[in-house]
């Protein structure tokens, strides 16, 4: 079978990417700073966000924005 090579003349997630500028600019006016943690199941994520907040709770007001979760012990574990 041939090999075929497609230029790509534009980047797949422009789009994607002048979101995410746009609300970087939105928290940075209103001083919020955001994580973002992504890793396959079992690699800590959890424990490292408890962790995380049980620290840093008395010295900065904290909120948690979830996508879905299929594990309970995550659903659970991080309602403020």
């Amino acid at each position: 079978m041939p090999r075929v090579t497609i230029a790509a003349t534009q980047k797949i997630l422009a789009a994607n990417d002048d979101i995410a500028q746009e609300l970087h600019q939105r928290l940075r006016a209103r001083d919020i700073r955001a994580i973002n943690l992504m890793s396959g199941p079992g690699a800590g994520k959890t424990s490292l966000l408890e962790r995380s907040i049980e620290r840093l709770q008395q010295h900065l007001g904290i909120g948690v924005i979830e996508g879905i979760s299929r594990r309970a012990r995550t659903r659970n574990a991080l309602r403020l």
